[in-house]
């Protein structure tokens, strides 16, 4: 074989060598590689003259391969050695000892070394054999490795001796593995002749020692050293006994004799425990390695050894290693909460299941998993307490512990001939009772279904599957919710496999009325989750269920005439359809319901909808005509939705679409063997294409200038999905074979169709345009197309050659980048990039470039060339600009930050460097120079907008106050006090805001730009080529801590730490030291201001930048590392946290304890360090509560900030919006198992405080508010009675009650409940009501008397109603009844009594009502005169709304009618709030007759007539406008004075003069049905529609234009009717002003509104060829809009047509000038940037022409009635030619060498101008036949304009 590919190899090797090993390099490598492999397996064998050779030339390559490297190219290497053993075994042996002998023998040992021993120890087993001859010379190496790692005065290893000290142990472990013999010979050998190796082991085993006692080593190395000692230990006979003496003795620093070898046992760093009555050893950090390695052993036959009784008091029985072990690992468990103790108990149950299995009589005898066994006592604690542990991987595994506790319960049971299981019945029962929101107790319950039966547990707990149900409302309990009903279905399956029909009916009987009911939930979330976790496995299950589960939803959707109901429906009928289309249970379509829910104005059933139709099991599935055809119809209707999660699934549908259509075109190709050159194409194809076209097409007209963000961003992702899967000729699918296949046949038979222009000039240009759109996300977006899809360099229409469109874009670019405002460089720099990548790099492009005196970019012309400078001096180029500002900012700050700003220039730079390959070594001798002038030049440019801000402050080295800020930017504008007359000005000046803008931009970008270097460039170590050195990377830092220290801005803050985080992770990355210590002495130089009693400077506001400094440092340790910066600093702060204060503070600095709690809530808020900071939360707990104790406010502050984030930590997000909901609770054993610490503390401070309660103090305990809130989110778990942690707890907590602060008590009650468990709640009620006094003498204390109600409510609202006796509950409280009466002074109590009795009272409406609580009428519920005096009149509202709710609440119903009047007619307004919420709740209930709303509606008429009360008047009118809404029932009474009375009300605020429209709207109904008066009506019309129209403009409040909304759907059809049929100019204006109203509503940003508006077009009268559905999109409303008043007033012409173009439109807009002078730095927005005028005129026009294209032109008769109109007519068309005349002499003179960037792009010039030509377009077709003279006229003018070669290409598409 030549040698060339081995020449080859080595130059490769050596380049990646010299340069940064980057994934690009290693892949060419790799390809190296598997070319060679395939050459020597394929190839003759190589002579044995050239094997020596080319195994030098292998191992020398092979030995060198740097640890970098990725583990794939090792192992191709290890493949190549293998190849080369199997064809010349006795070479390679010789060749492979000589190699080997040098590679032990290297010292000192590297990592690399140490890898490739590893590796070449499992190569094979000839590379063992020799190993096998050399084995005392690796004992010497693995001695001498861990001889440098276990060094005592290193108290802290580096990444690097972590690696190494981690592949050593392993080789150790290997050693063991495949020398078993030799390694035993040696221990428990007689032979003298082996001493030296005797003793070479001896001292690696007394390393491995070390190792595992040593807490600086990583518990895996350290499992790794416990795992190695104990084989050596059980290759003995006598393992077990060794091995238990072992575990005795360490830790006491004794020796150990195992047979030849003397271990020396080493004093552990740590004790973990002290001694207890069940483990007289100590435990200490090597103990969990050691048991680990013994379960890991695989002798676990030794584990039946029966150990020496040495308990005290001893126990009976005789106690066996396996036992012994359990009770070590479960003592580690409950002290050290660590992964690896969860892994390592995991482990000792699989040993048990298998000695189980393997010596079921011995293990049964021990009954060790029995009921009363301890062992079952201690793992069901620790089940319990860690089933839901915030440790990644410890829920995993207590699940795996409580699986194989089951199943040894069950099969020891069994072995005695138990097949009851009781135990485990009595297990799932306490499981089920825990409340439905614990997640935890899901995985246990799954595990102990199969052994109870799913029958029996439905039977005995039929509240399950609602309970299931509700877990689908939350994320966190979904998918273990979902599992439970997965193994639930599957075992009644199984259980029923004979007959299908008997376990479909159980299904049906239990779960199918929860899974409709999930479908069709209000709750967005539940219907998701039911839909993607129950439904697909229910049909997987059950197929036939399928057909049930439609009709049964069909039935109800005919059935039910809610709307609301309707669309839940429909949305569960599509996404059942849905799922069985993707289970292949469903094989067709029908075309209805699926066009109703494309038609749909809910996003949500629409978005079922089309992955319904787009979404198949096969990929190559034929489209059929349907799907296309439905598609076609409403893909447009959906293009601008604003619901980000619709437009993602819109685009995965369309995505699995487009793959069906190109793999099904390509099976049909190949099935008819085409070749593009056919004359006749099948069918399909065509349909294909011209599908995959249209939808091309749609996505480029989309993305007009003005279009809104949505639209643009769902036609570029759409884009990219056509282009990705069909536009580089199968280049840019992504799939394993790479043969393209059929698809080039596909693009030649588009291309021959004149289709598939994918890379045209319109599609060019348009994307091009998208880059200077105002989101990144946009512009992000387009670039990735061009760069990724289009050829370059771009070709354009026009007559433009690609160099001149180059220096084009590239002019362009550069004039953005100049720009002062941030949207106008970001989209420069993007440019910048595209230039840079494809001109520059990969076409080596050189512009010449010209800077005119005004600051603009001019480039003159390119050239062509292969200089390798080119690409560093583009950079040159962008630097030359931040160079520049630095130099106008030392003359003028103001001209520098108007005319020369750099951050543009800033911004482009990291993306241009990030795309350059630095990897060659030869390249790096020119960016280097420039490189330090880059980061010279950043230095500069930081260190300057610093200064300038800081001014005249005292000191520069530390933050300026906002203050000086001011003063410092206002003396650069040259403005003093005296310039603004003494008057206080609140508003910053343009010139304020552009230097301001100026600086925070330039240090932002900056600090982004600095991290990206670091992170883009290579590093200089060692010698090795780089481009940043240490000093350098020093540099940076220093700036980054500059930045973060100096600075007050939150957006330069926050971009600096962008930068910060890149810079510390690559640092971090690194073994070297002197990298590593960088990130270190920043994090020392950053805690070294903790250390002071107060700071140098104040930098307050959350300290700034000071916790993002240190939160990057230590969120980007790296994570195979052990945290030694998080635990260093977390000692740090935690100290400073707890620092006293001092006597005397200065209010001018900050404390360093506000700093510290600062950065604590910061490490703790970060999601990267959740597990870390575990350890630390309960003391952050206690130090928190300390702080609320503070005498400062500033440290009161920050530690209730940092309280809010910890409550978060513990207790997971929040679940609810209800702070005291159990959903945001956890169990007590979890909470106190993970943060044991806070017990004592807690149960301490409320002690504290009942202490000093009981001495009669006054006292508010300011630790009291979060002690009571943890318990307060603490709820019942698996204890039992006095089990309970929580039990010391109830009486201190109670005895709060009686405290004299409201909140105080109100908490306490709160915090209460959890600490009484569930099956002894009923009892503590009963025992709370009796202790109530009997009458007022018996009443000691109001407070306490107050207190206890609140408890007892509290109680009632969270228990389950099942475990409690309301009637005994009742009677009881109704002894207490003197509570409620005259006899009780306080209002309050009186209130919350009467509350509790309404409450259990619920439902038992006839029971007799104590006179106590009646004694009043009901529409004066006030009591006697003396609570009406000042001094009493505390709660006398709440009384009144209890003693109102309870009559409504028991009251019958025939009488309800008479007690709403009275309470509605009450001069108390509390009781007109009450009983009107009471109202609302019944409506939403649908609850009564229509009658009795019939006689509530004359109630609210005439409340609504006499009201003042804002909230009664309020809900007064949603009531009389949602009856009429539900039932049609009129406004009864005088509709004229009615009206004057909303009118009035029209300016009375926000929300009553919003109501009053749709008000209005009922009241004109009516007077329109009674036509009494025509004018007066007509009058009321005009005016109405007046408000409608002010109401539905965007510049209104959200609330009038909702409401405008829904008054156009209460009487806008009556009043459009009633104009067509009294058509005059009044009732035109009245029409005019509801299209108004209309348009502004349906094009609406709020989606609220919109769909008001959609419910308001659906009931438009339609033409028969319209959708009929009575729910639309509100795109498709703005259509029927549209179409009804071109179709029905034909009258309006004059008034559509101007909404196409209005006077002078183009002329107005094209001659204005942005160019003013002044510079804004953002500018005005439309009201409405969901509206696009556009769009709006589009569909105008459509409906115009199809007006007038119709047999009943109208138009044309209006026109022939109307000869004054034909004048008009002239007129116009005259005009229009001028306009267009006007159009193409200004975009001819305008545009000049301008092909893309032109005024064509601005939104409002190409709205005009599209305007114009549909005007035209219109104006043709009316006036063709009459005026075609001017007709021609105009249409040359049309031509002509779009003949202008630089006009945008969307103006020209048809």
């Amino acid at each position: 074989m030549p040698d060339e590919r081995i020449q080859r190899l080595d130059s490769r090797i050596f380049q990646c060598q010299k340069t940064n090993p980057n994934p690009e390099c290693q892949k060419q490598l790799l390809v190296v590689l598997e070319d060679l492999l395939k050459e020597l397996k394929e190839t003759s064998p190589v002579e044995c003259s050239d094997i020596q050779n080319v195994l030098s030339q292998i191992w020398c390559i092979y030995m060198d391969c740097d640890k970098t490297f990725d583990p794939k190219v090792t192992k191709k290497f290890d493949q190549i050695l293998m190849e080369l053993e199997k064809e010349h075994p006795n070479v390679f042996r010789t060749s492979f000892e000589a190699e080997l002998h040098s590679l032990l023998q290297r010292r000192p040992v590297t990592c690399m070394a140490a890898n490739r021993v590893s590796s070449l120890l499992e190569l094979s087993l000839a590379t063992r054999q020799v190993f096998s001859e050399h084995l005392e010379t690796l004992m010497g190496m693995i001695s001498e490795s861990l001889k440098t790692v276990t060094d005592p005065n290193c108290m802290q290893l580096t990444q690097g001796q972590h690696q190494l000290g981690y592949t050593t142990v392993r080789i150790s472990l290997q050693l063991i593995q495949h020398f078993p013999d030799c390694i035993e010979k040696i221990v428990w050998g007689t032979d003298s002749s082996s001493s030296s190796m005797t003793r070479s082991l001896q001292t690696v085993l007394n390393q491995l020692m070390s190792i595992i006692s040593l807490e600086k080593f990583a518990v895996d190395c350290a499992q790794l050293a416990g795992t190695t000692i104990a084989r050596v230990l059980m290759q003995s006979n006598a393992g077990g006994y060794i091995f238990y003496d072992l575990l005795c003795h360490l830790g006491n620093s004794n020796i150990l004799q195992v047979g030849n070898v003397t271990i020396s046992l080493p004093v552990t760093e740590a004790t973990i425990t002290k001694e207890t009555s069940q483990d007289s050893q100590h435990l200490t950090t090597g103990h969990l390695p050691l048991i680990f390695g013994l379960l890991s052993s695989g002798k676990h036959i030794e584990l039946l050894t029966v150990i020496p009784n040495k308990i005290s008091p001893p126990v009976q029985h005789e106690i066996v290693l396996l036992e012994h072990l359990f009770t070590k690992i479960c003592n580690l468990v409950q002290t050290q909460k660590q992964y690896h103790t969860f892994q390592t108990l995991a482990l000792w149950f699989q040993v048990s299941l298998k000695l189980f299995n393997q010596n079921k009589p011995i293990m049964a005898q021990r009954m060790l998993f029995s009921e009363k066994a301890e062992t079952t006592t201690k793992i069901l604690q620790v089940v319990w307490a860690n089933w839901d542990s915030p440790i990644d991987g410890v829920a995993e595994h207590i699940a795996e512990i409580f699986k194989s506790f089951v199943q040894l319960h069950a099969e020891e049971r069994r072995q005695y001939g138990d097949s009851k299981l009781e135990f485990l019945e009595h297990l799932l029962c306490r499981l089920l009772n825990i409340p439905w929101h614990v997640k935890g107790k899901f995985k246990p319950v799954c595990t102990l279904v199969p052994y109870i039966g799913v029958q029996q547990i439905l039977d005995q707990h039929p509240d399950l599957p609602s309970h299931l149900v509700k877990c689908l409302s939350a994320n966190y309990l979904a998918p273990s919710a979902c599992e439970l009903y997965k193994v639930i279905i599957t075992e009644l399956r199984k259980g029923q496999l004979e007959v299908e029909d008997q376990s479909l009916k159980i299904w049906e009987r239990f779960w199918l009325p929860p899974l409709l009911a999930g479908l069709c939930s209000n709750i967005l979330l539940l219907r998701q989750n039911a839909a993607n976790y129950w439904l697909p496995w229910t049909l997987k299950t059950y197929p036939s269920a399928f057909e049930g589960i439609c009709c049964t939803i069909g039935e109800q959707k005919h059935i039910t005439k809610c709307a609301v109901e309707q669309t839940r429906l429909l949305y569960a009928l599509i996404t059942v359809k849905k799922v069985a289309r993707g289970l292949q249970i469903l094989r067709t379509l029908e075309q209805e319901p699926v066009r109703e829910a494309l038609y749909h104005c809910d996003d949500e059933v629409r978005k079922e909808a089309f992955a319904l139709v787009c979404n198949t099991p096969k990929k190559a599935e034929p489209v059929t005509d349907l799907e296309l055809t439905l598609l076609k119809e409403t893909l447009p209707l959906n293009m601008n939705v604003d619901s980000a999660p619709f437009r993602q699934h819109l685009c995965s549908s369309l995505r699995s679409l487009v793959v069906r259509l190109v793999d099904s075109c390509s099976s049909v190709i190949k099935a008819n063997k085409l070749c593009g050159t056919e004359k006749e194409i099948p069918q399909y194809l065509t349909k294909a294409i011209d599908f995959i076209d249209w939808l091309t097409n749609l996505c480029i007209r989309s993305l007009f200038p003005g279009s809104c963000y949505q639209r643009k961003k769902t036609s570029l992702d759409l884009l990219s999905v056509v282009l990705e899967t069909s536009g580089s000729q199968g280049n840019v699918r992504k799939k394993k074979r790479t043969n393209p296949g059929p698809l080039p046949v596909l693009v030649i038979i588009a291309k021959n169709f004149n289709e598939w222009d994918f890379f045209s000039h319109t599609n060019a240009v348009v994307l091009l345009s998208c880059i200077q759109d105002g989101t990144a996300e946009i512009r992000e977006l387009a670039a990735h197309i061009l760069v990724t899809h289009f050829p370059w360099p771009l070709q354009i229409e026009g007559g433009t050659s690609p160099d001149h469109l180059a220096c084009h874009i590239l002019c362009h670019a550069l004039n953005l980048c100049q720009s002062p405002k941030a949207l106008d460089a970001e989209s420069g720099a993007v440019l910048c990039r595209l230039v840079f990548q494809k001109y520059v790099l990969e076409h080596s492009m050189l512009f010449e470039v010209k800077t005119l005196p005004s600051g603009t970019y001019s480039v003159v012309s390119t050239t062509r060339n292969h200089d390798p400078d080119i690409p560093v001096r583009f950079v040159e180029l962008l630097l030359e600009g931040v160079k520049l500002s630095l130099q106008k900012a030392e003359e003028c700050a103001l001209t520098a930050a108007r005319t020369f700003p750099a951050h543009g220039f800033i911004l482009a730079l990291g993306p241009c460097l990030a795309v350059v390959n630095f990897t060659a070594a030869e390249s790096l001798s020119y960016w280097s120079p420039i490189i330090q002038e880059l980061i010279s030049v950043i230095e500069e440019m930081v260190l300057k907008m610093l200064s300038l801000l800081a001014g005249k402050a005292q000191s520069k080295d530390v933050a300026p106050s906002f203050a000086e800020i001011g003063e410092a930017i206002e003396s650069l504008i040259g403005v003093s006090e005296d310039d603004n007359n003494g008057d206080t000005v609140t508003t910053l000046s343009a010139e304020h805001q552009l230097i301001l803008s100026w600086c925070w931009l330039n240090i932002k970008e900056s600090a982004v730009l600095c991290g990206k270097l670091v992170r883009t460039l290579p590093i200089v170590i060692e010698n090795s080529p780089g481009l940043l050195s240490v000093e350098n990377l020093e540099t940076i830092g220093d700036l980054f801590v500059s930045i973060l220290t100096r600075c007050r801005h939150r957006g330069a803050i926050e971009g600096c730490s962008l930068g910060f985080i890149k810079f510390c992770r690559r640092l971090l990355e690194y073994s070297e030291p002197v990298l590593t210590a960088i990130p270190q002495s920043l994090l020392d130089q950053a805690l070294s201001t903790l250390s002071s009693p107060h700071t140098s400077s104040s930098i307050t506001r959350r300290s700034a930048g000071l916790p993002l400094l240190v939160q990057s440092i230590i969120a980007s340790e790296s994570r195979h590392k052990k945290h030694n910066l998080l635990n260093t600093t977390m000692e740090t702060l935690l100290a400073a946290a707890d620092q006293p204060e001092p006597v005397t503070a200065d209010q001018k600095y900050d404390l360093p304890q506000v700093h510290a709690i600062n950065i604590i809530k910061e490490l703790f808020r970060h999601s990267g360090l959740s597990s870390a900071v575990l350890p630390y939360i309960s003391r952050a707990v206690i130090s928190t509560v300390h702080g609320f104790s503070s005498s400062s406010w500033a440290i009161r502050n920050a530690a209730t900030q940092l309280f809010g984030t910890l409550v978060s930590k513990m207790f997971g997000p929040k679940r609810s919006r209800d702070d005291t909901s159990v959903q945001n609770s956890t169990t007590e054993q979890e909470f106190f198992a993970h943060y044991p610490e806070l017990r004592p503390f807690v149960l301490t401070q409320i002690q504290d405080v009942v202490a000093k309660q009981q001495q009669g103090q006054f006292h508010l305990h300011p630790g009291l508010f979060p002690v009571l809130t943890l318990l307060a989110k603490l709820g019942p778990g698996m204890s039992e009675g006095q089990d309970s942690l929580l039990s010391d707890f109830q009486a201190p907590v109670k005895s709060l009650a009686s405290s004299h602060i409201y909140s105080i008590r109100e908490l306490a009650a709160c915090s209460l409940v959890p600490l009484v468990m569930k099956d002894q709640q009923g009892h503590f009620l009963k025992y709370l009501i009796s202790s109530l006094p009997d009458s007022k003498p018996d009443c000691t204390s109001f407070n306490w008397l107050h207190g206890t109600l609140l408890q007892i409510k509290k109680f009632l609202d969270s228990c389950d109603s099942t475990n409690l006796s309301f009637d005994d509950l009742r009677r009881l409280l109704l002894s207490k009844r003197w509570l409620c009466g005259s006899d009780n002074p306080c209002s309050l109590i009186r209130a919350q009594y009467l509350d509790l009795v309404t409450v259990l009272q619920s439902g038992h409406e006839h029971l007799d009502v104590p006179p106590e609580l009646s004694e009043h009428e009901p529409r004066h519920v006030v009591v006697d005169g003396s609570y009406q005096q000042g001094t009493n009149s505390i709660g006398v509202g709440l009384w009144q709304r209890a003693h109102v709710h309870f009559m409504l609440s028991r009251t019958d119903r025939c009488t309800v009618l008479e007690h709403i009047t009275s309470y509605l007619q009450s001069p108390e307004h509390e009781v007109r709030v009450i009983c009107l919420e009471y109202l609302v709740k019944i409506l939403t209930n649908s609850e009564h007759k229509v009658t009795l709303w019939d006689s509530i509606q004359k109630s609210l008429v005439g409340l609504l007539l006499t009201e003042n009360y804002q909230s009664c008047l309020v809900m007064c009118m949603e009531l009389i406008i949602d009856i009429y809404i539900k039932y049609k029932i009129a406004v009864h009474g005088d509709s004229k004075l009615i009206y004057a009375r909303l009118v009035c009300l029209k300016t009375s605020g926000t929300s009553i003069g919003a109501l009053s429209v749709p008000l209005l709207a009922v009241l004109v109904g009516q007077l329109i049905q009674e036509e009494t008066d025509r004018e007066c009506l007509e009058d009321m019309l005009c005016q109405w529609t007046g408000f409608v129209v002010e109401s539905s403009k965007p510049s209104a409040y959200e609330t009038f234009r909702i409401q405008a909304a829904k008054s156009l759907q209460i009487g806008g059809v009556a009043v459009f009717e009633y104009c067509r049929r009294n058509q005059s100019t009044q009732t035109i204006q009245t029409v005019l002003h509801l299209f108004e109203a209309g348009i502004n509503v349906l094009q609406d940003e709020q989606s609220d509104v919109r769909t008001e508006a959609a419910m308001f077009a659906a009931i438009l009268p339609r033409r028969e060829s319209d959708v009929q559905y009575h729910s639309i999109h509100a795109n498709y409303g703005l259509e029927l809009l549209c179409c009804y008043i071109c179709r029905v007033f034909a009258c309006c012409l004059e008034s559509l047509l101007g909404r196409l173009y209005s006077d002078h439109d183009v002329v107005t807009c094209l001659q204005t000038s942005a160019d003013d002078g002044v510079v804004n730095l953002f500018e005005q927005e439309d009201l409405n940037i969901y509206a696009e005028r556009c769009t709006f005129s589009g569909v105008l026009k459509l409906q115009l022409q199809a007006a007038l294209g119709s047999s009943s032109n109208d138009i044309q008769r209006v026109l022939a009635l109307h000869p004054t109109r034909g004048h008009w007519l002239e007129t116009q068309i005259q005009k229009v030619t001028e306009h267009l005349s006007f159009t193409v002499s200004y975009l001819t003179q305008q545009c000049k060498d301008l092909p893309v960037f032109n005024p064509c792009l601005n939104a409002k010039k190409y709205a005009a101008i599209t305007g114009l030509l549909r005007y035209a377009e219109i104006l043709c077709q009316i006036a063709r036949p009459k005026y075609a003279e001017h007709i021609e006229q105009m249409e040359t003018a049309v031509q002509q304009l779009l003949q202008v070669s630089c006009i945008h290409p969307l103006i020209k598409m048809p």
